[in-house]
């Protein structure tokens, strides 16, 4: 069976986001609001997209020892992918 899920719209990338750091325990916010709507941006709202660039995204943050991801963080990590 395959099912291909049509990309998310601004509003759920972030609740998407959001569902997947609350799975993971985390209770506060990790992505500052210009950085998940420049993930929405980067990644068109394609899941697997979102994931990998969020992904590299936190590692350039945790590079830098931040408490939040930025939008410099994803920024960077767009050109890292590409």
């Amino acid at each position: 069976m395959r099912y291909r899920m049509p990309p998310l719209d601004e509003h759920h990338t972030k609740g998407y986001i959001e569902h997947h750091l609350r799975l993971a325990g985390r209770k506060q916010r990790l992505f500052t609001d210009e950085a998940t709507l420049q993930l929405f941006v980067q990644s068109g709202g394609v899941p697997r997209a979102i994931n990998n660039l969020a992904l590299a995204a936190l590692y350039n943050a945790a590079a830098q020892s931040k408490d939040l991801v930025e939008l410099d963080d994803v920024v960077a990590a767009a050109k890292e992918i590409a």
